[in-house]
This record gives C-alpha cells, structure tokens and sequence, in this order.
C-alpha cells in the first residue's frame, strides 16, 4: 500500500473490469483516506459495488471513472470531487 497522498482503489483489491465486484476494496480505500487523509484517485475504469457506506472526509479524484452499483436505490459519492 502507497503510504502518501493518493491511493487507489486497486491497492485494497478492486480490479474495475466492469464484472467483479470492488465494493470491500471501495470501503477500505475510502476508510484509509478518512483516516489518513489521502485522496482516492480512481482510474479511467468501470467499477461495480454493492452498497458502500463510508463516514468521514475525504478527498476523491474521479479521473473518467465510472461507478456502477449494484443494488436498488442511490449512488452517491460525498466528498471533494475534482
């Protein structure tokens, strides 16, 4: 794991192929920022994920990324989105 500024969902185990489900590696990337105060930095891939539920603030750069969700109901990323 980069221990810095950015991380990326990728280093706690998400794949963004569009098939796998990264909702655990979303949780602990965001959990890491929260709490380190890193920016998670998502690449220019598609990512799925069941319901993922961070508290805290952290700083996002979407970078092209495109967040699938696997559920019914609402996405919603809060945060500083660049």
């Amino acid at each position: 794991m980069i221990q810095g500024w950015q991380v990326t969902p990728e280093e706690f185990g998400a794949i963004g192929d569009c098939t796998t489900d990264d909702g655990q590696a979303f949780i602990d990337a965001c959990n890491y920022c929260c709490e380190t105060g890193a920016t998670l930095w998502l690449s220019p891939k598609v990512y799925k994920n069941a319901r993922v539920e961070v508290h805290g603030t952290y700083n996002v750069i979407g970078n092209g990324a495109t967040l699938m969700y696997l559920g019914v109901g609402q996405t919603l990323i809060a945060g500083t989105v660049s």
